[in-house]
């Protein structure tokens, strides 16, 4: 009965850390794949890009939210023909270039350039 209850002790620690790890490196996977896919056009530090190429996201946080983002980053077309002001530009999908767990980290990155 110990070796069961020493190896599910085991087990939870197991999954506790890796539940732990995952979510730690969603910042900097984040970070790394907005410097692959955004930062071209949106600088490294979300400040906006060489000949207003992408537009800074300094002080959008509270237009924005992670579903929204994840949406945005899928489909920008789709999206930005739901809201008005977003039409002005087209920016190209990183949907076909990222996995939709990977578009979630990159949402959650690309709030905290936000503020």
């Amino acid at each position: 009965m110990r070796t069961v209850t020493a190896g599910m002790g085991l087990a939870l620690i197991l999954a506790a850390y890796s539940c732990s790890d995952s979510k730690t490196t969603s910042g900097p996977n984040g970070k790394k794949l907005f410097a692959t896919n955004c930062a071209l056009c949106h600088g490294h530090a979300g400040q906006g890009g060489p000949m207003n190429l992408g537009p800074s996201y300094k002080g959008i946080a509270q237009h924005w939210d992670t579903d929204k983002l994840v949406e945005y980053i899928a489909d920008p077309k789709a999206f930005a023909a739901k809201v008005d002001r977003l039409g002005k530009r087209e920016m190209t999908a990183v949907a076909d270039s990222v996995t939709a767990q990977e578009r979630q980290a990159l949402a959650e990155y690309a709030l905290t350039l936000m503020d």
